[in-house]
């Protein structure tokens, strides 16, 4: 098929395929996901239960990497996870400064596309994220995610976890306990990220005195 289904391995971009499942979409296009080398590990889990489960179905499912295929990324990503860049360049996601996304998120599909067009996760909730772009289509735009959400159960799939680098400075409070509650290794290596840098995930304070500070609000 000339279409791709850009995939996160959340809830959005799921529910795209649950559309193709329920035949309320036709085909089955390829569905690619870019791995940063950097997500949580419910999200590993996630692709590779209703990936192999696709697979099985006659779905092609591609998972983009830089150290597997360069071909798609930049020159400058040079082979490594988002992670090890970041750790090369002495510097971690933050603000406005979004390259994590571009660079090894979209980027590296649109290159693997070549010119095909792009089914994009992009619901109702979030109308404002929609670009004009002939090549990006935006099959869940009149569903809110909880719309989404029945789609995807009803096609038989699981439901996703919330998807995101496990250093991204956009989480919310309760995410950064998560990591450090139930994921210690992964937010020992934010940390040693962070220190690595000339910047804090958090306005002027570090990683460890933030969560010192929920613990001693009881937050923990």
């Amino acid at each position: 098929m000339n279409h791709i289904i850009s995939w996160g391995g959340g809830v959005n971009s799921t529910a795209i395929i649950a559309l193709h499942l329920l035949g309320k979409l036709e085909g089955k296009p390829e569905i690619v996901f870019a791995d940063t080398g950097c997500e949580y590990p419910e999200t590993y889990a996630y692709i590779n239960i209703v990936g192999n489960q696709l697979v099985k179905d006659g779905w092609k499912v591609t998972i983009l990497r830089p150290y597997i295929q360069p071909e798609n990324y930049w020159n400058h990503i040079q082979k490594r996870t988002l992670y090890q860049w970041l750790w090369d360049k002495k510097t971690i996601p933050f603000g406005m400064w979004r390259r994590c996304s571009s660079d090894f998120k979209r980027d590296p599909i649109n290159k693997y596309s070549k010119g095909r067009k792009q089914f994009i996760g992009i619901c109702k909730d979030e109308l404002k994220r929609i670009k004009s772009d002939p090549k990006k289509l935006y099959p869940i735009k009149d569903y809110t995610r909880e719309d989404c959400e029945k789609l995807i159960k009803k096609a038989g799939l699981p439901v996703a976890h919330k998807t995101g680098c496990y250093f991204c400075p956009f989480q919310r409070k309760q995410q950064w306990i998560n990591l450090y509650n139930n994921h210690k290794t992964l937010w020992n290596k934010a940390v040693a990220l962070e220190n690595n840098s000339r910047f804090t995930f958090k306005h002027k304070i570090t990683l460890e005195e933030q969560m010192d500070k929920w613990r001693k609000k009881g937050n923990l």
